[in-house]
């Protein structure tokens, strides 16, 4: 909370520096062809605005598509795949956002913006990163009064949302209401990383398990354990009679390996054996940056609240639901948009017995969720064709008036 309010005093030191440069963005002609990118506040290079802007360099020359970051290492790939990027706070990409037609994210402004370029009028396209299960607390909450009472004296402060993608009718109306945005600027496209969902290859599934292993796993299925974020420490295994000797039997006698892999605020309480035949591999978010390369390649999914689960439903196959602290996440965290059984078509763990329970019964055929799962899918999921980030760059263009300008 005290980083928080330093920031906000800062900005208000900045407050006369910042109408010079609003007033000057007003004035600059913008680029409408110019497209800044950037996700998870600079931090990472993955989600919604990777697939768009790779989507967009591919397939979409005339458009000067160029990503934003903080991360070394984001730099240095994408300087790999050929594509534009520049560092955040850098002058270069202060002029760039200047002149911009749009900036296009996955979290919230600072995936692109330095402190000061928060002052530039600029049109804000949010990708965001999740279908809505789960309410959006406010967190830090003086961090929020404070930034309310200066947009009073600055109106341009917070700057809203020009368009905001969804998946849904049902999806749209969560998003805008956790955006606090109308629901008239939220458009109905899918989200473009789900593209890669959709593409039904062999090549898609080995270079998954090959993201994550040095060789292709020989094992037939495999499994992926996805927990939601926490806030503070965790423990979703020994509190849960987690047996590490009895998942690994288990593993092998299914002929399965399993990816456990914490959200990336989050690490966990756990230490698996090196063994000669490891079936459990344990990931962090510099193992794997982004899941989206591994999720095609995942037979069946354990996940808890993680708006995964609902992109997972593309796929049509297996989830477990393992909701095993509900009562106390949802006390100490949020609450949830829907109620959880009726959006959850899967098998309910309340601990790892039961997960392996579960998956011996779906080693065996006992798929019984396949009705439900296109239910909820329909509900969530508008459109499954692989098109998504096609129709994301159509509303974007016709929105800047260059769709027919080639």
């Amino acid at each position: 909370m005290i980083k928080n309010i330093i920031s906000i005093m800062l900005d208000i030191l900045f407050v006369p520096i910042g109408f010079i440069i609003y007033i000057s963005s007003l004035l600059i002609p913008k680029n409408k062809r110019l497209w800044l990118f950037g996700s998870w506040f600079g931090q990472k290079y993955s989600d919604n605005s990777r697939y768009f802007f790779e989507y967009v360099n591919s397939f979409h020359p005339e458009i000067d598509a160029i990503w934003l970051t903080r991360d070394e290492k984001s730099y240095q790939e994408i300087l790999k795949q050929g594509n534009k990027v520049e560092r955040i706070d850098s002058l270069r990409a202060f002029i760039l956002v200047l002149k911009a037609g749009c900036l296009i994210i996955c979290a919230d402004s600072s995936d692109v913006l330095g402190r000061f370029s928060r002052y530039i009028k600029v049109r804000l396209i949010q990708l965001w990163h999740g279908t809505g299960l789960k309410k959006l607390k406010e967190t830090g909450r003086m961090n929020g009064k404070l930034a309310k009472l200066i947009a009073k004296i600055i109106p341009f402060y917070l700057p809203g949302y020009k368009m905001v993608v969804a998946t849904s009718k049902l999806s749209a109306l969560t998003i805008a209401d956790a955006l606090k945005t109308p629901v008239e600027r939220v458009v109905i496209t899918g989200y473009p990383r789900n593209d890669t969902l959709l593409i039904r290859s062999d090549n898609i599934r080995k270079s998954g398990r090959a993201f994550c292993f040095d060789k292709s796993l020989s094992s037939s299925l495999l499994i992926a354990y996805l927990p939601t974020c926490r806030v503070g420490k965790m423990d979703l295994f020994v509190k849960y009679k987690f047996n590490y000797r009895k998942l690994q039997n288990t593993l092998r006698a299914i002929d399965a390996n399993m990816i456990i892999k914490p959200h990336f605020y989050n690490t966990l309480t756990i230490d698996i054996p090196l063994e000669s035949e490891n079936r459990v591999f344990i990931f962090n978010d510099s193992d794997i940056p982004d899941i989206y390369k591994i999720l095609p390649s995942v037979d069946i999914l354990i996940t808890d609240y993680s708006s995964v689960l609902f992109d997972y439903l593309l796929l049509d196959r297996p989830i477990i639901f393992a909701p095993f602290d509900l009562e106390e996440y949802m006390e100490k965290t949020t609450d949830f948009y829907f109620e959880y059984d009726d959006v959850t078509p899967g098998y309910k763990a309340k601990d790892w017995d039961d997960i392996i329970k579960y998956l011996i019964i779906l080693a065996n055929g006992g798929d019984i969720h396949r009705k439900e799962r296109f239910l909820i899918s329909k509900l969530f999921n508008k459109y499954n064709d692989g098109n998504n980030s096609e129709r994301v760059f159509k509303s974007i263009a016709e929105m800047l008036g260059v769709i027919h300008e080639n």
